[in-house]
């Protein structure tokens, strides 16, 4: 079937590894989250001290170099990174709930539009009221069921990989026939 292994070497390895990140976040939502979190919290770390570190190191007398901004950056990047490592299932609610805010302030800033799209153009009652609704709906599903909010784009997103990495091994496949048919 791979008789051509080094054409199909990293689309196979991304298949392999999409299918098994989309059956962990298929399977084990909130596990891969609670790892995710703390993957970004260490990276979060590592840049909030490598940041702190120039910022000291850098001259005292050179003021066009050093700025009082980098360092409190630096220090709210750690304050977070820490959060995510520390507390991740409250990191990843409060994230999600904020999503939920910004969604939900999304449909309310549509609403003048809406309501002046309606008086010119009648038949977009449906269209307009989506536009609206849905965002604010899905902000108060956020802000309320945070973690099952996380769980089911998660899910959602696992199933993807996994259809994206059956796909690409069935491509490999009759690309392979294709390729053997034509010797």
């Amino acid at each position: 079937m791979f008789s051509r292994i080094s054409i199909w070497r990293p689309t196979l390895f991304t298949s392999i590894v999409y299918f098994v990140i989309g059956c962990l976040m298929l399977f084990m939502p909130e596990l891969v989250a609670t790892y995710f979190l703390k993957v970004v919290g260490i990276a979060g770390l590592l840049y909030g001290a490598y940041t702190l570190l120039i910022y000291f190191k850098k001259d005292e007398d050179d003021d066009n170099d050093r700025h009082l901004s980098d360092m409190i950056v630096a220090v709210i990047i750690l304050i977070i990174s820490a959060a995510l490592i520390i507390i991740p299932n409250e990191a990843m609610k409060f994230v999600i709930a904020v999503a939920g805010i910004f969604l939900i302030l999304d449909g309310l800033i549509k609403i003048p539009s809406a309501l002046n799209t309606l008086k010119y153009i009648k038949g977009s009652v449906t269209v307009v009221s989506l536009s609206v609704g849905v965002p604010i709906f899905l902000g108060i599903v956020f802000m309320f069921l945070p973690l099952q909010t996380y769980e089911v784009i998660a899910m959602v997103f696992g199933a993807g990989l996994i259809i994206i990495s059956i796909l690409d091994l069935v491509s490999i496949y009759y690309l392979n026939k294709l390729l053997k048919a034509n010797k």
